[in-house]
Protein backbone atom coordinates (compact mmCIF):
# COMPACT_ATOMS: atom_id res chain seq x y z
CA UNK A 1 0.00 0.00 0.00
CA UNK A 2 1.10 3.53 -0.69
CA UNK A 3 -0.19 5.55 2.18
CA UNK A 4 -0.25 9.09 3.43
CA UNK A 5 -1.88 10.45 6.57
CA UNK A 6 -3.42 7.06 7.39
CA UNK A 7 -5.02 6.87 3.96
CA UNK A 8 -4.40 4.33 1.22
CA UNK A 9 -4.72 5.17 -2.42
CA UNK A 10 -5.52 2.91 -5.35
CA UNK A 11 -4.36 3.89 -8.81
CA UNK A 12 -5.63 2.90 -12.23
CA UNK A 13 -3.26 3.79 -15.04
CA UNK A 14 -4.43 4.00 -18.65
CA UNK A 15 -1.72 4.71 -21.22
CA UNK A 16 -1.96 5.47 -24.90
CA UNK A 17 1.47 5.43 -26.52
CA UNK A 18 2.81 6.79 -29.78
CA UNK A 19 6.05 5.55 -31.28
CA UNK A 20 9.04 7.74 -30.66
CA UNK A 21 11.09 5.76 -33.18
CA UNK A 22 12.83 2.45 -32.88
CA UNK A 23 15.65 2.10 -30.41
CA UNK A 24 18.90 0.27 -30.95
CA UNK A 25 19.16 -0.90 -27.33
CA UNK A 26 17.22 -4.11 -27.80
CA UNK A 27 16.48 -5.86 -31.08
CA UNK A 28 12.74 -5.86 -31.66
CA UNK A 29 12.02 -3.32 -28.93
CA UNK A 30 10.01 -0.23 -29.77
CA UNK A 31 10.32 3.07 -27.94
CA UNK A 32 7.09 4.93 -27.17
CA UNK A 33 6.22 8.29 -25.64
CA UNK A 34 3.05 8.59 -23.62
CA UNK A 35 0.31 10.45 -25.44
CA UNK A 36 -0.55 12.96 -22.72
CA UNK A 37 -3.99 13.75 -24.13
CA UNK A 38 -5.00 10.07 -23.98
CA UNK A 39 -3.16 8.83 -20.87
CA UNK A 40 -4.55 9.00 -17.34
CA UNK A 41 -3.61 8.24 -13.80
CA UNK A 42 -6.88 7.74 -11.96
CA UNK A 43 -7.15 7.24 -8.21
CA UNK A 44 -9.59 6.18 -5.54
CA UNK A 45 -9.36 7.07 -1.85
CA UNK A 46 -11.66 5.90 0.94
CA UNK A 47 -13.48 8.85 2.50
CA UNK A 48 -14.43 8.61 6.21
CA UNK A 49 -14.81 4.85 5.90
CA UNK A 50 -18.16 5.45 4.20
CA UNK A 51 -17.53 5.88 0.48
CA UNK A 52 -14.80 6.34 -2.09
CA UNK A 53 -13.65 9.60 -3.65
CA UNK A 54 -12.27 9.50 -7.18
CA UNK A 55 -9.96 11.74 -9.13
CA UNK A 56 -7.31 11.89 -11.79
CA UNK A 57 -4.07 13.61 -12.65
CA UNK A 58 -4.23 15.51 -15.91
CA UNK A 59 -0.47 15.83 -16.57
CA UNK A 60 1.23 12.48 -17.18
CA UNK A 61 4.40 11.97 -19.23
CA UNK A 62 6.73 9.08 -19.77
CA UNK A 63 8.30 6.51 -22.04
CA UNK A 64 7.97 2.82 -22.58
CA UNK A 65 10.48 0.58 -24.27
CA UNK A 66 8.40 -2.45 -25.25
CA UNK A 67 9.69 -5.71 -26.71
CA UNK A 68 6.74 -8.03 -27.37
CA UNK A 69 9.08 -10.93 -28.23
CA UNK A 70 11.29 -10.56 -25.15
CA UNK A 71 9.29 -8.71 -22.48
CA UNK A 72 12.25 -8.82 -20.06
CA UNK A 73 13.87 -6.19 -22.35
CA UNK A 74 10.92 -3.84 -21.78
CA UNK A 75 10.92 -0.81 -19.48
CA UNK A 76 8.08 1.40 -18.22
CA UNK A 77 8.65 4.89 -16.77
CA UNK A 78 6.26 7.73 -16.08
CA UNK A 79 6.07 11.00 -14.22
CA UNK A 80 2.89 12.61 -12.93
CA UNK A 81 2.59 16.30 -12.06
CA UNK A 82 0.82 16.15 -8.68
CA UNK A 83 -0.32 19.76 -9.22
CA UNK A 84 -2.63 18.46 -11.95
CA UNK A 85 -4.88 16.61 -9.47
CA UNK A 86 -8.51 16.92 -10.54
CA UNK A 87 -11.54 15.62 -8.66
CA UNK A 88 -14.06 17.98 -10.22
CA UNK A 89 -14.16 20.11 -7.05
CA UNK A 90 -11.61 22.95 -6.82
CA UNK A 91 -11.86 23.29 -3.03
CA UNK A 92 -11.12 19.57 -2.60
CA UNK A 93 -8.33 19.77 -5.21
CA UNK A 94 -6.66 22.59 -3.27
CA UNK A 95 -6.86 20.48 -0.11
CA UNK A 96 -5.35 17.48 -1.94
CA UNK A 97 -2.46 19.69 -3.12
CA UNK A 98 -1.77 20.72 0.50
CA UNK A 99 0.57 19.08 3.00
CA UNK A 100 -2.37 16.98 4.24
CA UNK A 101 -2.22 14.84 1.11
CA UNK A 102 0.05 15.23 -1.97
CA UNK A 103 2.13 18.13 -0.57
CA UNK A 104 2.85 19.49 -4.05
CA UNK A 105 4.94 22.38 -2.67
CA UNK A 106 7.56 19.82 -1.59
CA UNK A 107 6.75 16.80 -3.79
CA UNK A 108 5.43 17.98 -7.15
CA UNK A 109 6.21 14.73 -8.98
CA UNK A 110 4.97 11.18 -8.62
CA UNK A 111 7.28 8.81 -10.52
CA UNK A 112 7.39 5.16 -11.51
CA UNK A 113 10.27 3.24 -13.04
CA UNK A 114 10.11 -0.47 -13.76
CA UNK A 115 12.81 -2.92 -12.67
CA UNK A 116 11.45 -6.05 -14.35
CA UNK A 117 8.83 -7.12 -16.87
CA UNK A 118 7.63 -10.72 -17.22
CA UNK A 119 5.21 -12.24 -19.71
CA UNK A 120 2.11 -13.79 -18.14
CA UNK A 121 0.62 -14.98 -21.42
CA UNK A 122 -1.37 -13.26 -24.11
CA UNK A 123 -1.37 -9.50 -23.63
CA UNK A 124 -0.70 -9.69 -19.86
CA UNK A 125 2.59 -8.77 -18.19
CA UNK A 126 3.84 -8.56 -14.63
CA UNK A 127 5.68 -5.28 -14.10
CA UNK A 128 7.68 -4.64 -10.94
CA UNK A 129 9.15 -1.24 -10.25
CA UNK A 130 9.58 1.64 -7.88
CA UNK A 131 6.97 4.33 -7.31
CA UNK A 132 7.94 7.52 -5.53
CA UNK A 133 5.15 9.47 -3.82
CA UNK A 134 5.70 12.16 -1.19
CA UNK A 135 9.44 11.53 -1.37
CA UNK A 136 9.00 7.88 -0.34
CA UNK A 137 9.89 5.09 -2.75
CA UNK A 138 8.18 1.71 -2.58
CA UNK A 139 8.27 -1.37 -4.74
CA UNK A 140 5.05 -2.18 -6.60
CA UNK A 141 4.18 -5.22 -8.71
CA UNK A 142 1.16 -5.01 -10.98
CA UNK A 143 -0.40 -6.89 -13.84
CA UNK A 144 -0.25 -4.71 -16.95
CA UNK A 145 -2.59 -5.49 -19.84
CA UNK A 146 -1.89 -4.43 -23.39
CA UNK A 147 -5.29 -3.19 -24.56
CA UNK A 148 -4.39 -2.80 -28.22
CA UNK A 149 -1.76 -2.06 -30.84
CA UNK A 150 -1.85 -0.72 -34.37
CA UNK A 151 -1.76 2.31 -36.63
CA UNK A 152 -3.86 5.38 -35.95
CA UNK A 153 -5.62 7.28 -38.78
CA UNK A 154 -2.43 9.37 -39.32
CA UNK A 155 -0.14 6.37 -39.76
CA UNK A 156 1.49 6.47 -36.31
CA UNK A 157 2.10 3.17 -34.51
CA UNK A 158 0.38 3.10 -31.11
CA UNK A 159 -0.01 0.74 -28.18
CA UNK A 160 -2.36 0.95 -25.24
CA UNK A 161 -1.78 -0.44 -21.75
CA UNK A 162 -3.65 -0.34 -18.44
CA UNK A 163 -3.03 -1.49 -14.91
CA UNK A 164 -4.26 -1.07 -11.34
CA UNK A 165 -2.31 -1.10 -8.10
CA UNK A 166 -2.58 0.07 -4.49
Amino acid sequence: MIGFNHKSISFAVLFMLTTAGFTGTALGAESFNLDGSHSYLLFKVEHLGLANSYGRFNAVSGTILFDPDQPANSRFAFTVDANSVDTGNEKRDQHLRSGDFFDVANHAAITFESRSVKALGGDRFEVTGDITLLGNTRSVTAEVIQTGAGKDPWGNHRRGFETQFS
